[in-house]
């Protein structure tokens, strides 16, 4: 029913009024002689119908020895609005020209959603489907599914599976990973000892595999040997290991942070001047008359908004403050303050297992604030080194 309606449209309409004694003959003859006629409704003063604007003229030959007359009530379609703007051709090209274009945007590939990733980043995955041809702005009849999708699993091992399904101008993929099983070394030809990364006193040991030379109790220093790879059995029989444990030792370490009183930072000098760009296809066309530029540094932040629900067309936002690098002098408290946020983070990074005790000690010398802290920790020591058989 659209469709007709449409192509009604198209051809244009002229709803008429049929008057007379018997205004039906008129509607006889129309069918007889194959005049389409449409929609006619019974008025008071005639019938009401529609016919194609091209064979309206055909009804005044009809209409003879019928007794009755037309008078046209409306006229619509696109030959209709062609005349009534004939001598305004850029805007009737402008509305050509969006209709083919919003036909031709219709027949492209926009977006592209990836679904089901786990461990791979779904960027990874547009990135390479961009490389074999799906990528905004593609011709959707050019993008074969089928191929695309035994191309992704040869180029890309971690896929267990993948669809490419085209919906609209969305291609929607939709991955699942495979599961990593965790490789087993070999270590049946290779041989290592445990050797302490660092001085310390062992309070725990687990031996996976060697012979452990010290107990739990010992100190050791930096590059003993804690667990041998050559193991003795009873009846003086040597061979070799790849040893393997896990040594807990209480370990003292001092870390030192130091906080500058004057430093050098970056400081705003003025407001912040809005400027816009409208992005199409990476290209990014400004929305703003170009200005003189008095200051000599920056900072920048952008902001980037889609529109039309196509990332291909977007509004970017960039805000520019002018800022100066100006030297600032701290205050005791500022650099203590700034010294333990420092050696916080420091403390967040290390490798170890507990902090059993800490001692901090802060001096200022030569413009410098120190922050030293001693710690008593318990990490795991265990470092393998490996024996090189000839």
């Amino acid at each position: 029913m659209f469709l007709l309606v449409w192509l009604r449209w198209l051809r244009g309409t002229v709803t008429f009024l049929i008057t007379g004694a018997f205004p039906e003959k008129l509607i006889n003859r129309c069918i007889r002689y194959h005049l389409p006629v449409w929609g006619v409704v019974r008025e008071s003063d005639g019938l009401i119908a529609h016919t194609y604007a091209r064979r309206y003229r055909m009804l005044h030959g009809l209409s003879r020895g019928t007794g009755t007359r037309t008078r046209i009530q409306k006229k619509s379609g696109l030959p209709f609005v062609i005349r009534r703007y004939r001598r305004r051709w850029g805007l009737v090209s402008g509305g050509i020209g969006a209709v083919l274009l919003l036909v031709f945007l219709s027949t492209r590939i926009w977006v592209v959603e990836v679904t089901g990733c786990v461990q791979i980043q779904p960027q990874e995955i547009i990135a390479q489907l961009s490389a074999l041809g799906l990528r905004p702005g593609v011709a959707a009849s050019q993008v074969d599914s089928r191929l695309l999708q035994r191309q992704m699993m040869l180029l890309d091992g971690r896929l267990a599976w993948i669809a490419v399904n085209l919906v609209g101008s969305t291609a929607q993929v939709e991955i699942r990973e495979q599961t990593a099983v965790p490789k087993q070394q070999d270590f049946s030809d290779r041989a290592a000892n445990v050797v302490a990364a660092c001085d310390g006193q062992i309070r725990y040991m687990e031996v996976y595999e060697g012979q452990p030379l010290v107990q739990v109790g010992d100190t050791v220093s930096r590059g003993e040997v804690i667990i041998s790879g050559i193991i003795e059995d009873q009846y003086g029989n040597t061979r070799t290991a790849y040893a393997r444990a896990l040594v807990i030792a209480q370990v003292c370490e001092e870390k030192t942070v130091e906080v500058p009183l004057t430093q050098l930072r970056w400081t705003r000098q003025g407001d912040p001047v809005e400027r816009r760009y409208l992005s199409v296809f990476d290209l990014e066309i400004p929305l703003f008359l170009p200005g003189r530029n008095t200051a000599a540094a920056y900072s920048v932040s952008r902001s980037r908004q889609t529109l039309l629900d196509r990332p291909v067309i977007s509004l970017v936002r960039e805000s520019r403050t002018p800022v100066a690098l100006e030297a600032v002098h701290l205050t005791e408290d500022q650099a203590r303050e700034a010294a333990f946020s420092q050696m916080e983070r420091l403390r967040e990074g290390v490798d170890i297992l507990s902090i059993l005790s800490r001692e901090e000690s802060f001096t200022q010398q030569e413009g410098i604030c120190r922050l030293t802290e001693r710690w008593i920790v318990e990490k795991d020591i265990a470092q393998e080194a490996e024996i090189f058989l000839n």
